[in-house]
């Protein structure tokens, strides 16, 4: 159904939809956000027969009753998402040694949906090294050759956990719930040195100066429970409910868990 939308394409690099090189943000479901298929999870998509689907619109930028920034789709159901489970693994690589892969996993039941997201993110860029040497013919000058050095290296590694919980109370009332977490370790090398040298190649006088920095943010969770719904007399072409509601509970852990160690030595 998708492909009869002219230039509505599923993008080479990261295999999600694509509009006029722009990608699409959000996917609405009967006008709503959904845990199953949205903006960030779009390959379940590929394994539901069209005959689920009774219309898909592109809503262009700037939609008054929308009010998007971004292209969206709008998917009216004819009948239920189907159960089952559906998952997808990705990964992104760099020739400047970052790697980014991840599992996606999401389930649909006729109790509950739940959907588990894991991305870890490596980043151990190429050590940079600089020397230049500076050379002086003015005899009054009090060295004859200066020369300077410095290089760096630094990696991290970064673990994000997502688990989303999702179902419908009543047919008008849904409940979303999710729980987060993440994880990161990183350090960095830094060294520099400067060393003036005289005429006969004798050391005046030398600089080195050296940091080393290590810091640690372990496990923290974050959660929010979300409860919406949709009351009044079905209208419009949709006939979806003309009133809406959502009550939104959040929770962070603020407490300090991050360590720094840093060393700094001339």
């Amino acid at each position: 159904m998708m492909e009869k939308i002219p230039d509505l394409i599923i993008g080479s690099r990261r295999g999600r939809l694509e509009y006029a090189q722009q990608p699409i943000a959000r996917i609405l479901i009967d006008d709503d956000e959904h845990r199953m298929i949205n903006g960030g999870r779009q390959y379940p998509m590929e394994f539901i027969k069209a005959d689920h689907m009774k219309k898909i619109e592109l809503v262009l930028p700037h939609s008054p009753q929308y009010n998007n920034e971004e292209p969206i789709v709008v998917i009216t159901l004819a009948k239920e998402l189907p159960y089952g489970v559906s998952g997808q693994l990705s990964a992104d690589a760099s020739t400047k040694n970052e790697y980014n892969p991840g599992l996606d996993i999401v389930t649909n039941t006729p109790y509950i949906g739940v959907g588990v997201n894991y991305m870890y993110a490596y980043n151990a860029a190429p050590a940079l090294s600089d020397q230049s040497v500076t050379q002086t013919t003015d005899a009054k000058a009090d060295y004859q050759q200066k020369e300077s050095y410095s290089d760096s290296r630094s990696y991290s590694h970064n673990h994000n956990i997502s688990l989303n919980l999702f179902g419908d109370i009543t047919k008008d009332i849904r409940v979303v719930a999710t729980l987060r977490t993440n994880a990161i370790d990183s350090w960095s090398f830094a060294r520099s040195s400067t060393r003036f040298t005289d005429q006969d190649g004798d050391v005046l006088m030398e600089e080195t100066t050296q940091n080393t920095s290590h810091t640690r943010s372990p496990f923290r969770f974050n959660g929010a429970l979300r409860l919406s719904g949709k009351f009044g007399p079905q209208e419009g072409k949709r006939n979806i409910r003309s009133n809406r509601w959502s009550v939104s509970y959040s929770y962070s852990d603020t407490r300090k868990g991050t360590t720094s160690d840093s060393n700094t030595s001339d």
